[in-house]
């Protein structure tokens, strides 16, 4: 049976579209509640991404309000018309979406996802100054490089950088295929990428597996800033894991110093497989 939302749970909005009823707060969003809108900020956006043969297409992004992240994922239809019209940064109003158990591949502590229908409807919020933005505290790819022992004890970090090139591939050098050891991956093959970042002060490679190498497009030089970047021992350099927030040539002030800086003398000084010393 559908709920009504508890006015407890209920956000405060002054701008609310026509046909939208009342914003709820994401910590408090649940399946079964009757009438709901959510107010978020989009923080991360997958690309578009294939399945069924690659007949069909879908696209990931988890949204932020004041009481927390949550995922949301629009298929086919849904896809083709909120693809474009949705951007990283921005903050919108969501309503009339599928809140559904979360699904294993989700990467928020929230029980529950939001799954886009023939139904939902989205609209810029532009009175969005009370919802947060990801906030980034930036470590030098330079020092990631040289200041290895101030590093030893972390887990996680934060880093910008435009990405020079990449290499993906499913065999490890020797010609051995890549094979998954742990959870649903164990025994499959697996694709991996090397993405090389530069900031101007150093360069470092990023390691991404199966669809996430397919999150950007190299060929534009994109700048890639993560929320928490993980610390890969095993391969000398940063990789994702569920905890990590990847934005492509997000609208802060660090990515547009470094497109200048890429356009003025970065695109000069190429990184090779072989200038990309690992960090541990």
């Amino acid at each position: 049976m559908a709920e009504q939302l508890p006015a407890e749970n209920i956000s405060a909005s002054d701008s609310l579209p026509d046909g939208f009823p009342n914003v709820c707060l994401i910590g408090k969003l649940k399946p079964y509640l009757s009438e709901w809108s959510i107010c978020a900020r989009v923080i991360q956006k997958s690309g578009r991404r294939s399945y069924m043969n690659k007949s069909k297409n879908y696209f990931s992004m988890v949204l932020l309000d004041e009481s927390g992240e949550i995922q949301a994922v629009a298929f086919d239809e849904e896809c083709a018309q909120f693809y474009d019209k949705i951007e990283v940064n921005k903050a919108y109003y969501f309503c009339s979406a599928w809140v559904k158990k979360a699904s294993d591949f989700n990467s928020c502590k929230h029980d529950y996802e939001v799954r886009f229908t023939d139904k939902t409807k989205v609209e810029l919020c532009t009175m969005d100054e009370a919802i947060p933005f990801l906030q980034f505290e930036f470590v030098p790819l330079g020092e990631l490089e040289r200041e290895h022992s101030k590093f030893e004890k972390c887990t996680h970090v934060d880093v910008i950088g435009v990405c020079d090139w990449h290499d993906v591939t499913t065999a490890h050098p020797n010609g051995e295929p890549i094979i998954g050891t742990k959870g649903r991956s164990a025994g499959r093959s697996l694709r991996m990428g090397k993405f090389y970042l530069q900031d101007g002060t150093g360069n470092i490679f990023l390691t991404l597996w199966q669809e996430q190498t397919d999150y950007f497009d190299v060929k534009s030089n994109p700048v890639i800033a993560i929320k928490r970047a993980k610390i890969d021992k095993r391969y000398g350099g940063l990789t994702l894991d569920q905890s990590s927030r990847l934005q492509i040539d997000p609208d802060i002030e660090e990515a547009h110093q470094l497109k200048a800086w890429w356009k003025q003398t970065g695109e000069r000084n190429r990184a090779t497989w072989s200038s990309v010393p690992p960090l541990f």
